[in-house]
């Protein structure tokens, strides 16, 4: 019987012992379940934030695309318009623009075609003066008598022109101030 009562004695440690064992494990099991309950609730966020940046993405895609295929079909139309000024600038000779400009008062429309041409190459032709923000200082029909002093620079000027705005070097304040003109 005392066997027994040993035997039972030691059961009854090795059950404590184990019991303290299994609560550690328990508490240790509980404690990484709250990290990874916390862990998961972060992954939870921060997928919720990738997929609103997903469609982000995907609006800001197809906003893309939409301005690529509008620009695509605006430089379609405007590939025979650019051949066609290059052809018209291949005509005009030099006589031409003497002509022109000794005009005291040009006729109606050339002296908006010339202001035009002020305001296009504002900043890039050097003989034409601009202000401080870049805009045409005068713009009479003396300036544009001006602009045309040296005609076969301004000739040459016209035909380069395509090259400076496909150089990006015409800003855009130019081409809206161009088409206020009426």
């Amino acid at each position: 019987m005392r066997t027994t009562q040993e035997q039972g004695a030691r059961l009854e440690d090795e059950l404590k012992t184990k019991a303290v064992v299994v609560q550690e494990k328990a508490e240790k099991a509980d404690a990484f379940a709250e990290e990874v309950g916390r862990e998961k609730a972060k992954v939870n966020t921060e997928a919720e934030k990738a997929n609103m940046e997903a469609v982000k993405c995907a609006q800001i895609r197809e906003q893309v695309s939409e301005k690529k295929e509008e620009c695509t079909r605006d430089v379609k139309a405007a590939v025979p318009l650019v051949q066609q000024a290059e052809a018209a600038l291949d005509v005009l000779d030099k006589k031409e623009f003497n002509e022109l400009k000794a005009f005291t008062r040009p006729p109606p429309g050339v002296d908006l075609v010339c202001e035009a041409a002020m305001h296009l190459q504002a900043g890039v032709d050097p003989v034409i003066e601009v202000d401080k923000k870049g805009r045409v200082k005068d713009r009479t029909w003396k300036g544009s008598q001006k602009m045309m002093n040296d005609p076969t620079r301004f000739l040459q000027n016209l035909k380069n022109f395509k090259s400076h705005i496909d150089d990006g070097n015409v800003p855009a304040q130019n081409v809206e101030e161009a088409r206020r003109l009426k």
